[in-house]
């Protein structure tokens, strides 16, 4: 059973690796994000109830879990822009999925090779940077 879900993770990894198009330095988030959508979408055999909801006792949210690697536009505050400047209210970079130590937040690959968690993002699915 523990090699059948070694496997199933490994194939979700490798699959958000190849259409994410991110570099394999990437493999902790990927690994991350892989076993939370599989923890929310499926659980023990012979069973309707996903791993998560086993747990918790409440139903998962699968409609926030967004793509890995798609555009991401994560929301400056308000002392990080100027108010007279014309400048864009957002900093963009790539979904490195859900942030495991902040219920709500997404950790978010910004350009400048920082990594930003923040709750305030926007994504784009169809983008893959």
């Amino acid at each position: 059973v523990a090699e059948r879900a070694i496997r199933s993770i490994m194939e979700l990894v490798r699959s958000n690796l190849v259409a994410s198009n991110c570099p394999v330095s990437f493999w902790p988030y990927l690994v991350d994000h892989a076993l939370d959508v599989l923890n929310r979408t499926t659980g023990p055999p012979n069973q309707n109830l996903s791993s998560f909801e086993l747990v918790t006792g409440e139903r998962p949210r699968i409609m926030s879990i967004m793509p890995f690697g798609c555009r991401a536009f994560a929301v400056k505050p308000r002392a990080a822009y100027s108010k007279t400047a014309i400048e864009a209210r957002a900093w963009p970079g790539v979904n490195l999925g859900r942030d495991p130590s902040r219920p709500g937040a997404f950790l978010i690959w910004l350009s400048t090779g920082r990594i930003l968690s923040g709750s305030d993002v926007y994504f784009d699915e169809s983008l893959f940077p």
